[in-house]
């Protein structure tokens, strides 16, 4: 029997209605971003792309890459402190807890300005892996826990885009 033209119509619109339904339920639980500069190089690089979870996302968070809603752009950097934490910056690194959570590289020592964060109960400090090329906490602040969008959970293999 002869399928018609209106047969494979209905039938691509139910797999694109199932495509679209499972996407829809898979973005509840997880994230896709794009790493875009070296902010988290050697770690992640430009052209990555990463799968978060946005499932438990604001638990056990020191040391975890986190995406993050910042000045309406998705950041992708490394949580160094949480909640009520101090945040020293000092030239030859970050200290935490007077324990030195990222060292400063030899040729950015000299740059390095000292100052301190408070960090309050609800808020976290992100800093890139590669520290000279990062834009973070150093300088925008901490960042609302409300605002984690999802903990790193994969890195996509041979998904890198060069644009």
């Amino acid at each position: 029997m002869k399928r018609s033209v209106k047969d494979y119509a209905i039938e691509y619109l139910q797999s694109a209605i199932i495509a679209v339904i499972i996407v829809a339920i898979l973005n509840q639980f997880i994230m896709v971003a794009h790493v875009d500069g070296p902010s988290m190089f050697p770690t992640l690089e430009s052209g990555n792309y990463v799968i978060f979870n946005r499932i438990n996302k604001e638990e056990n968070l020191l040391n975890k890459i986190v995406a993050v809603e910042q000045g309406g752009y998705l950041i992708v950097k490394r949580i160094i402190a949480v909640g009520n934490e101090v945040v020293e910056i000092k030239p030859d690194g970050i200290y935490v807890k007077n324990e030195k959570r990222a060292e400063a590289p030899p040729s950015y020592e000299l740059t390095m300005q000292e100052y301190n964060f408070e960090l309050s109960a609800d808020e976290i400090f992100l800093l890139g892996d590669n520290m000279v090329e990062s834009y973070d906490s150093r300088k925008f602040g901490p960042v609302k826990l409300s605002a984690i969008q999802g903990k790193y959970l994969y890195q996509v293999p041979l998904l890198k885009i060069e644009r």
